[in-house]
């Protein structure tokens, strides 16, 4: 099946089943996540369901599968709120896979005090396919 949509977007997805954080942290990752997919929608046109989305997490680390459900939560969310159906909504087809990449991955950043350090460039692709 040939996508309607693909798109690729710069979103940090972790783990958040084990994640030990404040309550804020995980409120501004959930808005952060959610908005940036929102603007990336924002001028699209919208397919009418039944649809299949594909959610393909790139790192440099695999998930196991209920975690990377989890960690795809607030994508998923905001792609049903652009699509005008509930997440649950069986018209709607989800799938979620993962592609490991390793060292092209890494981005040398400027730390808050001003020192380089290394992170990875953790990107979502997502895939939207019009079912006939």
């Amino acid at each position: 099946m040939t996508p309607t949509l693909r798109l690729e977007l710069p979103i940090r997805t972790v783990s958040v089943a084990n994640l030990r954080e404040h309550h804020m942290a995980r409120a501004r990752r959930a808005r952060s996540q959610r908005q940036a997919v929102r603007l990336a929608l924002c001028g699209l046109g919208v397919p009418h369901p039944p649809v299949v989305v594909r959610l393909t997490r790139l790192a440099t680390k695999s998930l196991d599968g209920d975690n990377l459900q989890g960690a795809m939560k607030n994508i998923r969310d905001e792609i049903a709120a652009w699509l005008r159906v509930d997440d649950a909504d069986p018209r709607v087809s989800w799938q979620y896979d993962q592609e490991i990449r390793k060292g092209e991955c890494m981005l040398r950043v400027f730390s808050r005090s001003g020192h380089m350090k290394r992170a990875a460039d953790m990107r979502v692709r997502i895939e939207v396919v019009q079912c006939s």
